[in-house]
C-alpha cells in the first residue's frame, strides 16, 4: 500500500511504501525527540534505564536507522537512486562534491519534493571528497544547501573555523541539525586523540559528532566503539564507526552501542567510503536481529 509519492522536476516518482518511517518521523527520532518503533536492545547489566546509561533523554538514539550515502554524477541519477532505494532507508546523504556540475542543481526544488531527510555535504579532498574548487566554493554550496532547507549539514572539523562557523551560523538561522566530522583514512589514533576530537567537535558547535577511521584490527573498532562510552560525559550525540575490511562490524555494532545512524551504500560498486555495506543487506542484518 502507498501513503506517499514524490514527483521530482526530471518526472521519476518516488513512492514510500506503508512500512516506511515517516520523514517527520525520522527527523522527531533523530532531534531526541521520538520514541523507538522496533524493539531496541536492552542497557548494560547494572544500568537503571537507557536514559542514564546513555545520559540522553530515555528513547532517544536506540532507534537504528540507516542513512544512505549517494555519491552521483548528476540529478537525474541521483534521483532514480534514490528511487531504488526510498524504501528501505532512514535518511540519505547527499555528496554534492561528485556533482559533475554541484551549482547546477536545483538544492531547492529536491528539497521540496525529498520523500527521506537530508543530510548535505560537500567533501574535501583531504577527507576523502572530490571538489575540486575553491574552500570558499565549497562552503558556499553547503551553505546554499542550508539556506534552502535542508534536514542537516555536515561539515569537517578540519574547516577553517571562519568558514565553519559561516555553515554553523547559517544553519542555526535556518533550524539546521549540524553534524561536525572528522574522518582518518590512514588508521585509527590513539584513544586520548579521539576522545579530543570528540571534545573539539562539542566545542565548535556541533548537534552531533561523527568520528570515523580506518581500522587494521579488532582493537581500532573497539577504541571507536569506546567513544559511546565517552559521550554521556560529553553530553554531544554521536556516530562513530571504522572504514575497512576491519571496520565493516562496526558499521552494525555502532547501532547497538549508542549510533544516531549509521551509513550503506546504495548498492555494490557505489559504495562511498572503504568498507559500505549495500543498503538491503544491512536492512537485513537489522531485521534479524531486532526480529
Amino acid at each position: 500500500m502507498v501513503v506517499n509519492s514524490r514527483r521530482f522536476p526530471c518526472g521519476i516518482t518516488i513512492s514510500s511504501p506503508s512500512h516506511a518511517v515517516s520523514r517527520c518521523r525520522v527527523l522527531q527520532m533523530l532531534d531526541g525527540i521520538g520514541t523507538a518503533v522496533r524493539p531496541a536492545i536492552q542497557p548494560p547489566a547494572g544500568t537503571t534505564d537507557r536514559a542514564s546509561f546513555e545520559g540522553l533523554p530515555a528513547g532517544d538514539f536506540w532507534q537504528t536507522m540507516i542513512c544512505v550515502s549517494l555519491a552521483e554524477s548528476t540529478p537525474r541519477r541521483l534521483y532514480r537512486c534514490i528511487q531504488a532505494i526510498s524504501c528501505v532507508a532512514d535518511v540519505v546523504e547527499i555528496r554534492l562534491d561528485t556533482l559533475e556540475d554541484p551549482w547546477a542543481f536545483d538544492v531547492g526544488e529536491f528539497i521540496r519534493h525529498r520523500p527521506l531527510p537530508v543530510i548535505f555535504t560537500n567533501r574535501s579532498a583531504d577527507e576523502g571528497g572530490c571538489f575540486q574548487g575553491t574552500e570558499r566554493q565549497r562552503i558556499d554550496l553547503l551553505v546554499k544547501a542550508v539556506s534552502s532547507g535542508a534536514d542537516y549539514v555536515d561539515i569537517e572539523l578540519a574547516t577553517d573555523h571562519v568558514l565553519r562557523d559561516r555553515v554553523l551560523k547559517e544553519a542555526r538561522r535556518n533550524a539546521v541539525k549540524t553534524i561536525i566530522s572528522y574522518h582518518d583514512f590512514s588508521g585509527t589514533p590513539a584513544e586520548d586523540h579521539l576522545i579530543q576530537v570528540l571534545i573539539e567537535e562539542k566545542t565548535a558547535g556541533a548537534d552531533i559528532g561523527k568520528i570515523v577511521t580506518m581500522a587494521r584490527d579488532l582493537n581500532d573498532v573497539f577504541r571507536v566503539l569506546s567513544l559511546y562510552f565517552c559521550r554521556q560525559r560529553e553530553g554531544l550525540p554521536l556516530i562513530a564507526f571504522c572504514m575497512g575490511t576491519a571496520g565493516k562490524a562496526s558499521r552494525l555494532a555502532c547501532l547497538y552501542t549508542g549510533a544516531i545512524l549509521t551509513y550503506a551504500a546504495p548498492a555494490h560498486d557505489k559504495e562511498t567510503a572503504p568498507g559500505q555495506i549495500p543498503v538491503r543487506e544491512l536492512k537485513q542484518m537489522v531485521d534479524s536481529l531486532e526480529n
